[in-house]
């Protein structure tokens, strides 16, 4: 496990944040967000869908209501889940989120990833978002060790634009 932290005091930072890892993420990764409301989880996922080359990604909406999001357009797929409202597993096999999380041919990206228990052990990076202020957010990367090289390459570049 490898971690690195990083300051972001603008949307448009946490968005190039968000752009860079996309940029160099494979197929197949799975992306936990964990952040309290309004800590930046969708604002993240915007700038996440921009990395991945989507035409629109303003066109992301927190999918706390409808749970899952499927974005084409990209460079790759991205599903965009919200589990706020899922209660436990047999909640997550009834609503298809598993399904989801075994999509090989896409990103998937999970807010409120509590739920998923013992599932959470797939993730590729696993990210933080702490508010500070009424702008800033810090926000911990955790990546698998063999992930970790060329993401924080991406992440550190995306920083000095």
């Amino acid at each position: 496990m490898c971690i690195a932290e990083f300051w972001s005091d603008s949307v448009e930072t946490t968005r190039a944040l968000a752009g860079a890892l996309a940029a160099r993420l494979p197929a197949g990764s799975l992306v936990l967000l964990d952040g309290c409301m309004g800590a930046g989880k969708t604002t993240f996922t915007r700038g996440f869908l921009a990395g991945l080359g989507h035409p629109d990604p303003r066109e992301v909406a927190s999918p706390t209501f409808a749970l899952h999001h499927r974005y084409e357009g990209g460079r790759l797929p991205l599903n965009h889940l919200d589990l706020y409202r899922i209660e436990d597993e047999s909640s997550m096999h009834r609503q298809g989120i598993i399904e989801s999380l075994d999509d090989h041919e896409a990103i998937t990206v999970v807010e409120w990833p509590g739920v998923l228990g013992a599932l959470q052990e797939r993730a590729l990076v696993r990210v933080s978002l702490v508010p500070v202020g009424d702008t800033g957010r810090r926000l911990r990367f955790t990546f698998e060790l063999s992930a970790a090289e060329g993401l924080l390459e991406g992440l550190l570049s995306a920083l000095r634009t």
